[in-house]
């Protein structure tokens, strides 16, 4: 038989690197397999991983001898002195130059084990470093450019894109649920294979409105509106990319003689073992000819003033109110024309209030508050006038048609650092007040928009089914509130591409340990010469075990078990 020439089917060995709180290494595990000279501050004896994409974000466990107790400490207590959300980094390599990480992550769990006198094992769990996302929270709230008439959106806006909705995630601080908290500095994204794919995510959602929800969360709700997947690889960098389009480079085979083996890239190849795997053709949850969206809602511009403003009235010294009578029986969201002076230092409120019976504000019946982060005022430009702002009101606002509403910026910073309200010299008027109680009048037309919604139901119907099923099947996918039309539409689309195929699952398939690490989000060929299988999929997820036991031989890993996911069409 003869191997892929600079194949090298030898074990591939770990390396275990851990570093406490501030990031200094505290200890380390290597073998001479490696390391001419290899440090081993423990005996590991057993050793597993997984790398999994999407909201699973990978998950390892080691297992350490410690018969004579040195990573206890030595309180009566006897904790161990290796600690819950210290950093873990696995390194593989079939030698030193090969030496690849494979897991970046947290160690999540402790777990002293006495299996009998003088036996001690320490058993660490730990999850992968995307978990982070999971314990970040978000309030992001991004709008699309309208064009004049305030609902046509804008296709040069760009800032509702999903690659900048993610890259937003990690650069900008505005959404972020306290001021005080941090942004993330030990996840980094770029573009390109191993980055955010640009193309995948050129998706733009029109209205992005989270009134909370983790960084994991939102990821995977805006990338699954374009079809694509996620996940933070070893590097700690995040991915996004529609899997199907992309190329990871492996193969795995057991054709060992055969063309595409002998030719193919020895770092990137897999051998499958001589062990059973199956394959699934199913139309679980695949197969639909229509999908439907409900909840959804069109929005529609109803009271207004755009007459072009060529003034500003700062809200340092006093509350400005303006008064609208609604048309409909909800208010959606609001829009207006502000500036900004100086640089604000700390977050604004604006409020919708009933009407007092005499025209002015009621300050006793506040219908709603709505927090302006210091991050958007600072956004703001100083040139009136101002582009259009607009503010979601979500959930939206029940309000009776033909009732007297207003709404009141309330009074915020200094004279040199707050934010201005845009309006049309002369002609009408709105409502000025030192304290939010007693109103005053003045002259002018205040810019502002108040829009109205109606409840939609959107569907999509993929027709080739249509065709070939006797019945159809339909599809009904859980919509935000806060979605527009044009949006939902969109992801309809995207998604009837994949749920109108017929998909295939390739489980528990075991490959020989290759050189180079899998990516994931990325698809892979796999032949199998008994069947004649030549077939292209989706890398889901991997795992590698590793066992020495108790001898006292090092360990490494000889065979990598894959899942892999083929949606195809029908």
């Amino acid at each position: 038989m003869t191997l892929t020439p600079l194949f090298d089917p030898t074990e591939s060995a770990p390396e275990v690197y851990i570093y406490n709180y501030a990031g200094v290494l505290q200890y380390t595990y290597q073998t001479a397999k490696t390391q001419s000279s290899p440090t081993q501050n423990f005996r590991l004896t057993d050793l597993s991983f997984t790398i999994e994409s999407n909201d699973s974000y990978g998950h390892a466990t080691l297992l350490i001898e410690d018969n004579a107790g040195v990573l206890l400490d030595t309180t009566l207590r006897r904790r161990s002195t290796i600690k819950r959300e210290w950093h873990i980094k696995i390194k593989m390599g079939k030698n030193n130059a090969g030496l690849q990480t494979w897991f970046n992550g947290k160690i999540k769990s402790t777990t002293v084990i006495r299996p009998g006198t003088a036996s001690q094992r320490i058993q660490l769990e730990c999850v992968g470093w995307g978990e982070i996302l999971k314990n970040k929270i978000t309030t992001i709230k991004r709008n699309q450019l309208k064009t004049s008439n305030g609902i046509t959106l804008d296709t040069t806006d760009t800032s509702t894109k999903i690659y900048n909705l993610i890259v937003d995630m990690f650069d900008d601080t505005d959404h972020l649920f306290d001021n005080s908290i941090t942004k993330i500095s030990t996840i980094t994204h770029t573009t390109g294979a191993e980055g955010i794919c640009t193309e995948c995510t050129d998706v733009s959602l029109a209205n992005v409105n989270e009134l909370g929800n983790s960084f994991a969360g939102f990821i995977s709700r805006v990338v699954g509106a374009a079809n694509s997947e996620w996940y933070v690889n070893a590097d700690r960098r995040i991915v996004v990319r529609d899997s199907n389009n992309h190329d990871s480079g492996f193969l795995a085979t057991n054709n060992l003689t055969g063309l595409d083996a002998q030719g193919w890239d020895a770092g990137k190849l897999m051998y499958i073992k001589d062990n059973s795997f199956a394959w699934d053709d199913s139309s679980y949850d695949t197969m639909y000819s229509w999908i439907h969206a409900f909840g959804h809602f069109a929005p529609s511009l109803g009271v207004k003033e755009e007459t072009t403003p060529n003034a500003s009235d700062n809200v340092d010294d006093e509350y400005i109110s303006v008064p609208f009578t609604p048309l409909v029986d909800n208010v959606f969201k609001i829009a207006f024309r502000m500036t900004k002076t100086g640089t604000p230092a700390t977050n604004a409120i604006m409020e919708i209030r009933g009407d007092d019976g005499s025209g002015k504000p009621d300050e006793k019946d506040i219908r709603r508050t709505i927090v302006i982060t210091k991050e958007i005022l600072q956004g703001l430009g100083t040139t009136t006038p101002s582009p259009w702002f607009e503010v979601p009101i979500s959930p939206k606002l029940e309000v009776t048609p033909g009732e007297m509403l207003h709404i009141v910026f309330v009074k915020y910073g200094t004279a040199s650092h707050t934010y201005n309200v845009n309006y049309k010299s002369g002609g009408h008027h709105y409502h000025v007040s030192s304290d939010g109680i007693t109103w005053s009048t003045s002259t002018g037309l205040l810019n502002f928009r108040v829009y109205d919604a109606k409840r939609l139901h959107t569907s999509v119907e993929n027709t080739n089914l249509s065709k070939i099923l006797t019945e159809q099947r339909e599809k009904l996918l859980p919509i935000r509130a806060d979605l527009e039309e044009e949006t939902v539409r969109q992801a309809l689309l995207i998604a009837g591409e994949t749920l109108g195929r017929e998909r295939r699952v390739y489980e528990d398939v075991l490959c020989t340990m290759p050189e180079d690490r899998i990516p994931l989000t990325s698809y892979m060929r796999m032949q199998d010469s008994l069947t004649g299988l030549d077939i292209k999929a989706v890398i889901v997820s991997y795992t590698v075990e590793m066992h020495a036991g108790d001898n006292n031989s090092n360990i490494g890993a000889s065979e990598i078990k894959l899942t892999l996911d083929d949606v195809h069409a029908v």
